[in-house]
Parts: structure tokens; sequence; C-alpha cells
């Protein structure tokens, strides 16, 4: 079965499979649609909603779409809709969401894995149609408000998978280049990784999954982007010493953050992504390994003095 059709039978299976802590039955499902990858996850990001519905006080389904339903209902006078239904006890609904990051090296190279983006969708009741409390002016308004009373929220229905996308990441940035006229520098970030001492810490979709975007711009011309993301969820201090820390204090202060993050030269890679870590850090260590210090491997030093060299960030 080819890749298409694989995508295909995911995508369908996906609303089905029962939404468990470690999704289980998800990676189930994964090792007999992608037979070969081992998947496993390494990243959930929530905090993002979609438009819902439209339940009765019994949460029984009066629309699936409730901007639909409010266009055919209100005829554009939002004033009239709300009378209509004040006291009906109709809800609008919200779809509260995380997005799953599920990885499967298949190489030896840093950029050799798939990853899957699954989303977890759960459709909660949010706000009282015909509330007296809160009265919009528009249309617009009133299906995507900013402040209004919320109700407490209500699950309508069990919260269910919903598959976004699959990307072999290799193959992306090929295409990605493809379209470039310049070099990326998400390449380098790759080749940095695969030359420094991080490298021997296994594979990099264990600690970075990428943020893929696809979109239009201003020419109508189809564009992709990629940003790394950290896997680590944690609380990090930002690493910006002042310049009286050197030496062995300096030292110890990377090789702490390397620590928390559980490879080494996470400092670095931090830098690069413009996360927690600032340049002159990278330059205050530069400065000590040119003096009388050593506290990092020689691999590493090639990538940093590169870096010092010719600064970038991804």
């Amino acid at each position: 079965m080819n890749k298409a059709k694989l995508d295909i039978q995911l995508a369908k299976i996906s609303p089905a499979i029962e939404v468990m802590p470690g999704h289980d039955a998800l990676l189930d499902n994964l090792k007999q649609v992608y037979p070969g990858l081992e998947f496993s996850c390494a990243l959930s990001r929530g905090g993002w909603y979609r438009i819902g519905g439209v339940v009765d006080k019994g949460g029984e389904r009066i629309a699936d779409n409730l901007a639909a339903w409010v266009e055919q209902e209100s005829a554009g006078d939002i004033a009239a809709l709300l009378d209509q239904y004040a006291g009906a006890g109709y809800r609008a609904t919200r779809l509260s969401g995380r997005t799953h990051y599920f990885v499967a090296p298949n190489g030896q190279g840093s950029a050799d894995f798939v990853q899957l983006e699954v989303e977890e969708v759960r459709e909660e009741t949010d706000r009282l149609i015909g509330d007296p409390a809160w009265w919009p002016d528009t249309v617009e308004e009133f299906i995507d408000p900013v402040d209004y009373p919320r109700l407490e929220p209500t699950p309508v229905g069990r919260a269910h998978y919903l598959l976004r996308r699959i990307t072999p990441i290799a193959a992306y940035l090929d295409k990605l280049s493809a379209k470039s006229e310049s070099p990326l520098p998400i390449r380098r970030f790759l080749r940095d990784w695969e030359k420094s001492s991080a490298g021997e810490a296994g594979p990099l979709c264990h600690q970075w999954v990428f943020n893929l975007r696809e979109y239009t711009d201003g020419y109508g011309e189809p564009m992709l982007q990629v940003r790394p993301m950290s896997t680590f969820t944690g609380e990090l201090a930002d690493l910006d010493p002042d310049a009286s820390v050197r030496g062995v204090n300096l030292a110890n202060l990377i090789h702490g953050f390397d620590r928390t993050l559980g490879y080494p030269m996470a400092w670095y890679f931090y830098l690069l992504t413009r996360k927690k870590v600032s340049p002159r850090v990278a330059e205050a260590i530069h400065n000590d390994l040119m003096g009388a210090y050593a506290y990092l491997p020689p691999r590493d030093i090639k990538v940093l003095n590169a870096w010092i060299d010719d600064p970038y960030a991804v």
C-alpha cells in the first residue's frame, strides 16, 4: 500500500480511536497502519480552540457549525437571532484542542524521521445564546467573541483524534530547499547537531520536532516554512550571565543547562532558536576557550567557532 493510501486509512480510523493517557490505542493502530515505523509521542501542545456548533440545554445537537447556523438563522441581523432564541437554552460550543507530535526515526541522519501531527479535540459548551448579560453588536462578534460570559464547560460527546499531517522530514526539507534561492538555516542546524556531541545523545527527533507551515504569499505562490520546537516542557531559567561570569562558573552554568535538557550542547541549540540563551553566552564561552579554559570537546569547539565567524538563527 502506498503512502497516500496509508494516510487516508489513518485519517479514517483516527476519530474512532479512544483517547487515553499515553495514547496507547493510537500507538497500537499506528503500528498496523505504518509497519516498520516505531512512533512515540515527543511533544504535546494545547491552548488552542476552534469555533464549534450549537446544542440545546439537554446537550442534543442543533447544528455542527455555529457560523453557518448563525448566518442562516440571523440573515445578518444578530439582534433578531438573539431575541428569537432568548430563553431557549441553546448553547454555542467550542472545540478545545491539543496537538500531539509523534515521531519515528527512519534513518541515521538528523532529518531522517517521520513526524505525525495528531489533534486531540474536545467539544465543550462555551456560552449561552441569548444571554441577557451579553448582547453583541455584530454577527462576527457573536461567532468568535473576545470577552463574554462563559459557561462552565460541559463535554459534548467524547474527545477524539484528528489527523493533521504526516511528514517524512527529510523529503520535506528537500522540497523546501528546492524552492529556496539561498541555503536554509534549518539545514545548518541539522548539520551542527550531527557535528556536535549532541548528535551522540540519540535521534534529534526525541529532542526537537518541527513546526511546519504551508501558506500562500502575497503573489499567490505556495510557501513552506519550518521552525524547530524543543520537546522539553519543563521550566528553564534564562541563560544570560553578566560579564563577570567566566571560567569554571560559566562552564557550570552551561553544563547545568545541558543536564536539565538531557543532552550535551543543549545551550547552543537553544541559542539558535532564540530560546532562553543569549548570544553573549556563546561569545563568553568562545573567549574562555581562546584563553586558559577548556570545558568543551574539540568537535563542539569547532561548531562554536563556526558560529562566531558566521552567526545564524533558525
